[in-house]
């Protein structure tokens, strides 16, 4: 059950960090655009959202006749919901990825050159994106498999455009790990291996998109079980962006298994983090209890019951938190009694 939500929470962000990535490695021709999105993605990954807004209001204002400004203000919207976990602005990012898609379709009907292919095939990608994390699957797969085929068709157009291996190399892993129940199916092929050998050349290249590369295999490698591989994936990158706790969490979740005690000092930074920022309820309980679960790994019972009793004596939480976090509450009270058991037979209380 941890894995799984694990998995579930990252890759969503996952997604959010990899689409909204993409466009500074293959730099765009106008200075200004290109400037632009440099600036506002980087005020993602630093998770300084409202500055991002900014940032991308003004592109959308000065360019209008570009999808970047609407693509990347979704992107932060959506990014900072599932950071902060706070509800998203579903009507305002709607309509922002349609406008987006109607904008890069009328520029490919003029031009078919490689850049107006890939615009169409972020803008769809996002939105099957932000349909998945909705929970219209339908839609989100339609869409997916309609983003991949313009991602190919960009590559026939120029094979040095590595933005689009990443994001196939990212859609070919997961759809196969996501659509396991089909495999049967003398159709499908699952090409998850071919995902990874995607990303892992294009991460060899020297590009602003390598480092989505690299965050887009930490989460691959946690399903992997390939805990070394993402440790060391993250150090690299955590060397260029050391605050960002976009990477931290697939650095705590691997050490999670080849040293405990790095797990939690990295688990404390992340949560020392949202509270120089903004600290949810559904954050809150989420890291005490990853915490507490670490200490109990290295039978630290004490300093885990702490943490448990701090969740379940969190006050005033509302009836939507109950019922989001319902599960996971219900986690923690049998791994308090687990601990006062184990604390009764070693004869401390």
């Amino acid at each position: 059950m941890q894995v799984i939500e694990h998995l579930v929470r990252f890759r969503v962000f996952l997604f959010v960090l990899f689409f909204t990535r993409f466009l500074v490695s293959q730099t765009y021709a106008v200075k200004k655009v290109d400037s632009l999105l440099k600036a506002g993605i980087d005020q993602i990954i630093n998770e300084n959202y409202a500055k991002a807004q900014i940032t991308f209001s003004l592109l959308d204002k000065e360019y209008p006749n570009l999808p970047f400004g609407k693509i990347y203000l979704s992107a932060t919207l959506i990014a900072k919901s599932f950071d902060l976990k706070l509800p998203s602005n579903k009507t305002l990012i709607d309509s922002n990825l349609n406008a987006a898609i109607k904008i890069s379709e009328g520029r490919l009907d003029k031009n078919k050159s490689a850049w107006n292919i890939y615009l169409v095939a972020l803008s769809k990608g996002y939105l099957a994106y932000f349909e998945a994390i909705n929970k219209d699957w339908l839609s989100a797969l339609n869409d997916g498999f309609e983003s991949a085929k313009y991602f190919n068709q960009c590559l026939a157009k120029d094979s040095s455009f590595y933005d689009s291996y990443i994001a196939l190399g990212t859609f070919e892993y997961w759809k196969s790990e996501k659509t396991e129940f089909v495999q049967w199916l003398p159709f499908f092929n699952n090409e998850s291996q071919e995902g990874i050998k995607l990303l892992t050349e294009a991460i060899k290249h020297n590009s602003y998109n390598r480092y989505i590369g690299i965050y887009s295999l930490q989460w691959i490698f946690i399903n992997e079980k390939k805990y070394q591989d993402v440790i060391n994936l993250s150090q690299k990158v955590l060397k260029e962006y050391p605050n960002s706790r976009f990477f931290k969490w697939a650095l705590a979740r691997a050490y999670e298994e080849i040293d405990v005690k790095k797990s939690i000092a990295v688990y404390n930074e992340i949560l020392d983090s949202y509270k120089k920022d903004t600290l949810t309820v559904h954050n809150e309980v989420l890291l005490k209890h990853l915490l507490a679960q670490q200490y109990a790994k290295i039978a630290e019972f004490q300093k885990s019951l702490k943490l448990c009793n701090e969740i379940l004596d969190i006050p005033n939480l509302t009836e939507h938190e109950k019922s989001i976090l319902k599960r996971r509450l219900d986690r923690v009270k049998k791994l308090r009694d687990k601990l006062l058991s184990e604390i009764k037979k070693s004869g401390n209380t």
